[in-house]
């Protein structure tokens, strides 16, 4: 069984479930754990493996011969990810935006371009002893900071040995929608989508929902913390006809274990007992799936647009009730960016707090892949439009001959032929298709194709929207299901959130960021005046705390440290500060860990407008904020 476990966003508890259940059932079969979520990989941190992330992976680039190049520029016109630049001599290649596609070698008339590899990532891989007698097979991969594709590295990750044949196989997929969470999950038997009893964790749980019915996966749900907040996930699965597996209560013992990096489910035989009762109800769904046939929920026609897969922001809510820029003018809007290295840290409630406390402020949730910010900001939509990026082959089937050239030169299997069990829906029949989530969109196919039947066509990779809310105007976007080049649609947020902000002489851009260090990410610090980065106090918050420091600091701006929750794991609190004070990094806010902040959610409200402590630890955080950016700017 292929079991992938995602989630629509991060710290829903994927990872620790992905751990404990493999851990769990290590005992009476053999058990594959795959950590496919690459930019913050966490497993490693609670198995604790022996052999490290240190195998490189590798992507193809092109090497131009600068004696046989006629510097014609075709290569630089055919490349659709602009990683070739025409010059007067050879053309400049920029390795980070090429996709390994090839067209570049295949339409240079003088056969002047051969490849070479690139590192992007490590890959580590091996047999781990987990404690009382069981083992299990884990492997898993590290992208390296700054790193704009993760997909190629996720499928090395899910390429198992030859010789290994494991009875289970765990997936731990990449929150979100995007690109690599669709390589994770693609060819799942299952996913087992993890959320919480919130607004935001029902929102990221459609958007999740809405993948595995595009790839025709079943899935099934799995409610964690589900004793603090609401039914609404719960109805919101009955009505779709979606199974919910055995929820799990917030436990403190959990809670803290988890903070420690220990397997809970290695300790506790109740815990361990509820994997089992688990793994039992994921394979009675899969038994009842086969014995009806293999259907799946199909919510989505196939073919459909990827990007408006997705409800927009607005009706969403109303179902849940390089350094700062040389020259920057003094008229233009300071840029606040609250950032984490991975999901579920309380970025988002931290910014919709402060956007409570701010004054002349624009909003800009750059968390394309997740965005939740509106779900507390009451917005009313005044402008939308549909983010299109890149391109999608076309096979048009009046001109294919079905010779299969565009089949064999495909390097990302985009392209198979139409099986002829599939009753054809055209007159005449298609011989091959294009799975638009596979296509990379690098018109090699149709440079390839002597019949001229490959058509490429603009594709639509998500929606962006701009909102009156009460707390100011707010720019947010939604990332089409597999959509790619998310950091083109973060920046066209914050393009548009700027010009907006310069327009009403706003004096502060407040920015959502998303988690992790690659693509979007990168999109979103780019530019920025200042950063604030938000963690906890667990072995994975402050791992991918540190990957996040190095992703921010490669740019010289200006950053600073929240620890949330502070009071679950006091003691990795003053290793966290530690750290940072060693970095020369201020820690400008500890805030307690308070259930305020998911009533404050249900509710419709931030948490200043909740009131209480915490509502009072982060307004002495802004004001502190407040002192630094302004001391930042005057310097």
């Amino acid at each position: 069984m292929n079991l992938v476990i995602a989630s629509g966003k991060g710290g829903t508890g994927k990872t620790t479930l992905a751990v404990n259940l493999a851990a769990a059932l290590a005992d009476e079969r053999t058990v594959g754990l795959l950590d496919c979520d690459v930019e913050e990989p966490d497993c490693h941190l609670f198995l604790r493996p022996q052999f490290a992330a240190s195998e490189p992976v590798m992507v193809m680039v092109p090497e131009i011969a600068e004696a046989a190049c006629s510097a014609c520029g075709l290569c630089a016109r055919a490349c659709e990810f602009n990683a070739l630049v025409a010059l007067p001599g050879t053309p400049l290649l920029l390795p980070e935006l090429c996709h390994s596609c090839g067209t570049c070698a295949f339409v240079c008339p003088e056969e002047a371009i051969a490849e070479g590899e690139r590192a992007i990532g490590a890959l580590g891989s091996g047999s781990v002893d987990i404690g009382l007698g069981g083992r299990l097979y884990f492997r898993w991969g590290s992208l390296k900071v700054g790193e704009a594709r993760s997909a190629p590295l996720v499928r090395a990750v899910k390429q198992l040995p030859p010789s290994l044949d494991p009875d289970l196989v765990v997936v731990d997929a990449p929150p979100g929608v995007a690109c690599p969470t669709v390589e994770a999950m693609r060819d799942a038997d299952l996913a087992l989508l993890v959320t919480e009893p919130t607004p935001f964790g029902l929102s990221d749980l459609r958007a999740a929902v809405g993948v595995t019915r595009w790839l025709g996966i079943p899935a099934a749900v799995v409610v964690n913390r589900a004793d603090l907040g609401d039914k609404r996930v719960q109805a919101f699965c009955l009505a779709e006809e979606i199974p919910v597996v055995p929820e799990i209560p917030y436990d403190e013992r959990l809670a803290l274990a988890s903070s420690r990096g220990e397997i809970f489910a290695l300790e506790d035989a109740g815990f361990a007992g509820l994997m089992h009762e688990l793994m039992k109800s994921v394979s009675l769904i899969l038994e009842n799936r086969s014995a009806a046939g293999g259907r799946a929920a199909a919510a989505l026609a196939p073919g459909a647009p990827a990007a408006l897969a997705a409800a927009s922001p607005a009706s969403a809510a109303a179902a849940a009730s390089s350094g700062p820029e040389e020259g920057r003018g003094s008229d233009q809007p300071i840029q606040l960016v609250v950032l984490s290295g991975k999901g579920g840290a309380g970025k988002t409630t931290i910014t919709a707090a402060f956007a409570s406390l701010a004054e002349q402020v624009v909003l800009a949730d750059c968390d394309v892949d997740a965005a939740n910010l509106y779900l507390v900001l009451d917005p009313v939509e005044v402008e939308r439009g549909t983010f299109v990026s890149g391109r999608t082959a076309y096979i048009d089937p009046q001109h294919c001959s079905g010779c299969g050239a565009c089949a064999e030169k495909c390097r990302f299997g985009a392209i198979a032929p139409v099986p002829s069990s599939v009753a054809p829906t055209q007159s005449p029949p298609a011989l091959y298709r294009v799975d638009p989530l596979v296509c990379e969109g690098c018109a090699l196919c149709s440079y390839a194709c002597t019949c001229r039947a490959v058509e490429m066509q603009e594709a639509e990779r998500g929606e962006w929207f701009v909102s009156e809310t009460r707390c100011g105007p707010l720019v947010h976007a939604r990332l089409g299901i597999g959509g790619e080049n998310s950091g083109k649609l973060v920046t066209q947020v914050r393009e548009k959130a700027l010009s907006l902000a310069e327009a009403r002489n706003a004096s502060l851009l407040l920015i959502d960021g998303p988690p992790g260090i690659g693509c979007p990410a990168i999109a979103s610090v780019a530019g920025a005046d200042f950063v604030l980065l938000v963690t906890e106090p667990t072995v994975s918050g402050s791992h991918d705390l540190f990957r996040a420091v190095d992703l921010v600091e490669g740019f010289r701006i200006p950053l600073a440290v929240c620890v949330n929750k502070c009071d679950i794991n006091p003691e990795l609190t003053t290793e966290i500060e530690r750290a940072c004070l060693e970095r020369g990094i201020p820690v400008i806010g500890r805030l307690s860990y308070d259930n305020a902040a998911t009533a404050a959610q249900t509710e419709g409200k931030t948490v200043v407008e909740k009131g209480g402590r915490l509502a009072q630890e982060i307004e002495a955080m802004w004001n502190h904020i407040v002192t630094h950016v302004s001391e930042g700017v005057q310097a």
